[in-house]
């Protein structure tokens, strides 16, 4: 709104110094603003106001009166300019705050009408009483109100009109006709159009009053419609490029796509096993690890060293297809070795440099390594499980005779163990 400083401070008595310089503050402000006596004579009138009333800057207003640019009726149409202006000049003497706001019509010169939103204000100098109104255009803001509003009459008339539509009959519809040849096309696309709804739901109805029968069947494809009632030895035609092409096949491709899927399936029964032999092994990892870590990865081996796992291998390498099914369970077992807690953990120890732990489980390790050179290292393995085969090579050379010295303890203490167990 601007500089309205001037405007909201309740002021209620001025010197002549302070009318001054509130003067000087009008004239530089960006809103239109006019002093009047109580007479409705001008006092002093701002630039803005002047072009407000389509006036030049140059003109003097000091001789007319506010009145000459009052319509005969403000905004609610009800009340003349005059008593709607006293109207407002009470509310102003009762209000607290020394000012009052409320909307207002000016009549410029050329006679137009221009809404504004004014505050009055009231003061006093030298003993005479003068007011203060400060106006803003507000012309833009109600042209684009009116127009959400027409937006708004417009939305709602169209409901209305389509509500009023779907009821009436085809009967009491109205159907404008044309004489141009292509407005009768569109009264008859139209029609066809209505008609097309109206069976739809007359069919629909219809079907749910009906029991339910399996003779009515829809078409395959829009293009080719079959009839309501199917005979017997009816048989429908699929018409797609594909499935032609797949009878001009010979007999010996087909022979081909059984052993296919004769190769799956034995593929299918692999996997089934290896996900029976993967859930026992993710419920020993899945345990907590126990202090004894000796036990913890002789539950490994056990695991390794179980017949239903190699047999699932062995049986299938001893087939005409090696290949094929070994490369498939060497996928499966690498991702299954290289995920495991063991390795984990012993790649860690070796990253660490704690040689001691690596001393007391080397000889489960080589087991380990052992069971699992049978399986991988006639063919290509993943990385990660050859790097830890180099570790454990590495350190048995390196550390033999403390490996020794170690199992040596580890074999009496299984010997106690047993004959505690004995006794019991």
């Amino acid at each position: 709104m601007g500089n309205r400083a001037f405007v909201k401070s309740q002021i209620r008595v001025l010197s002549q110094n302070k009318y001054q310089r509130h003067l000087e503050r009008i004239e530089n402000s960006r809103e239109a603003v006019c002093i009047v006596d109580e007479t409705g004579r001008f006092e002093n009138v701002n630039g803005k106001f002047r072009s407000l009333l389509n006036f030049s800057q140059q003109t003097d207003l000091s001789n007319e009166t506010i009145f000459n640019f009052f319509p005969k009726q403000q905004p609610d149409s009800q009340k003349t300019s005059l008593k709607f202006l006293y109207d407002q000049l009470e509310q102003l003497s009762n209000s607290t705050t020394g000012w009052h706001k409320f909307n207002w019509y000016y009549k410029a010169r050329n006679e137009l009408l221009i809404p504004t939103r004014t505050i009055i204000t009231m003061f006093h100098v030298s003993n005479t009483t003068l007011f203060q109104l400060v106006s803003k255009c507000i012309r833009k803001k109600k042209q684009v109100k009116r127009a959400k509003r027409k937006i708004k009459q417009r939305r709602l008339t169209k409901r209305e009109k389509k509500k009023q539509f779907s009821f009436m009959n085809l009967s009491q519809r109205p159907i404008q006709r044309s004489l141009t040849y292509s407005g009768l096309l569109i009264e008859e696309r139209k029609k066809k159009h209505r008609l097309k709804n109206v069976r739809r739901t007359r069919t629909a109805q219809a079907r749910l009053d009906k029991p339910i029968s399996f003779e009515r069947v829809r078409p395959i494809h829009h293009r080719f419609r079959t009839p309501n009632l199917i005979p017997e030895n009816f048989s429908y035609i699929d018409f797609s490029k594909k499935k032609f092409k797949k009878e001009k096949k010979s007999q010996s491709n087909l022979n081909e796509n059984e052993n296919n899927i004769t190769e799956k399936n034995e593929t299918t029964e692999l996997s089934n096993n290896f996900n029976l032999n993967k859930k026992k092994n993710n419920s020993l990892i899945g345990q907590k690890q126990p202090q004894d870590e000796k036990g913890y990865l002789q539950k490994l081996l056990q695991f390794n060293n179980n017949d239903d796992f190699n047999e699932s291998i062995g049986s299938n390498l001893n087939q005409g297809e090696e290949k094929k099914l070994y490369l498939q369970s060497e996928k499966y077992i690498s991702k299954k070795a290289t995920n495991s807690k063991f390795f984990q953990m012993f790649s860690n120890l070796a990253q660490e440099e704690k040689t001691d732990m690596i001393y007391s489980h080397i000889d489960l390790i080589k087991e380990l390594v052992r069971n699992l050179n049978d399986h991988f290292l006639e063919y290509q393995v993943t990385n990660s499980l050859n790097d830890v085969f180099d570790l454990v090579i590495k350190t048995e050379n390196y550390f033999d005779k403390k490996i020794k010295s170690s199992h040596f303890k580890y074999q009496e203490l299984e010997k106690k163990k047993s004959q505690v167990t004995n006794k019991n």
